[in-house]
């Protein structure tokens, strides 16, 4: 490990490796190097799912022309899902996005915010996948 650092990398894992602490590892990598050279990301455009408009630059939910208010928590998960929208995302990652740690079967807090975002956005086409995670359709 210490010949790796020594020789430029920029971080070490030991075998097995969960998914999850990777991803987490190769995103603070990308942090610091967009820190270190300056580099923002390009804004996103607003996200249309159904009959609501996310907008993740402003941070607000709209939907039938209305802003609704949203916990930072419910934002942080509808955002993850938006911007993989189509896609299943599993539960691991949503919790590690939001909460920096994946307690896959240990926590319910996932589940309560997804009950709290359909409360509040009707109509938001977000799917359950069965033993893995939430979709976003558009």
């Amino acid at each position: 490990m210490v010949l790796g650092l020594r020789a430029g990398a920029d971080d070490y894992l030991v075998k097995p490796v969960r998914k999850a602490v990777l991803l987490a590892r190769i995103d603070a990598v990308m942090r610091r190097l967009r820190r270190a050279t300056g580099d923002t990301p390009a804004p996103s455009a607003p996200v249309v799912a159904g009959p609501v408009t996310i907008d993740k630059e402003r941070r607000q939910v709209i939907l039938a022309g209305v802003s609704q208010p949203l916990t930072r928590t419910e934002f942080q998960i509808l955002a993850t899902l938006a911007a993989r929208q189509g896609e299943a995302v599993s539960r691991e990652e949503l919790m590690l996005q939001v909460w920096g740690t994946a307690m896959v079967g240990r926590s319910r807090s996932l589940d309560f915010f997804i009950g709290q975002i359909r409360a509040k956005l009707a109509g938001l086409p977000l799917q359950t996948v069965r033993g893995f995670g939430f979709r976003l359709d558009s």
